[in-house]
């Protein structure tokens, strides 16, 4: 090292050397994956017991009575999961989160749900069929009867 450094200086070039180091291991996936991996399993472990407790206890058919049924779902917390890391890191407040996380939700169990009625189509024509599976996502919402409070409401509980 070289001695024309101040004391400050040269703390600074020591701690930036040691962030390069620590950067170029977490840019390579094969090290956060071997690291770090079983973390987010744990996770995402803990959070599906919790899930199923809920469900088994009845508190997601009280609180979300229309949409229970979808709600015990590892997608879900994979989903969900994923958007609240990306909502953090992007400086998001607590509620628009909340209502991202409730419309991604919401928007899977939709899909879901048509997916569900596509392959009920058996004994429709295409014309019965086209009308039985054209629903669209305010359509659905207000069979689900879900307001926006709602939607907000189930983003939170994920």
């Amino acid at each position: 090292m070289n001695n024309n450094y101040s004391a400050i200086e040269a703390q600074q070039i020591i701690e930036n050397r040691w962030i390069d180091i620590i950067n170029d291991q977490y840019t390579e996936l094969k090290y956060i994956q071997k690291r770090h991996s079983h973390s987010f399993i744990n996770k995402i472990h803990e959070a599906k017991e919790t899930l199923n407790t809920l469900t088994e206890v009845g508190v997601i058919k009280r609180k979300f009575p229309t949409v229970s049924p979808y709600l015990n779902d590892l997608n879900l917390l994979l989903l969900t999961y994923g958007i609240a890391v990306n909502g953090v890191l992007m400086n998001i407040g607590y509620t628009n989160l909340c209502s991202i996380i409730g419309n991604k939700v919401i928007h899977y169990i939709f899909m879901v749900n048509i997916i569900k009625r596509e392959n009920n189509k058996k004994d429709l024509s295409s014309i019965e069929f086209f009308q039985y599976i054209n629903l669209s996502f305010k359509e659905f919402l207000s069979e689900i009867e879900f307001s926006d409070k709602d939607i907000i409401i189930l983003g939170d509980f994920y």
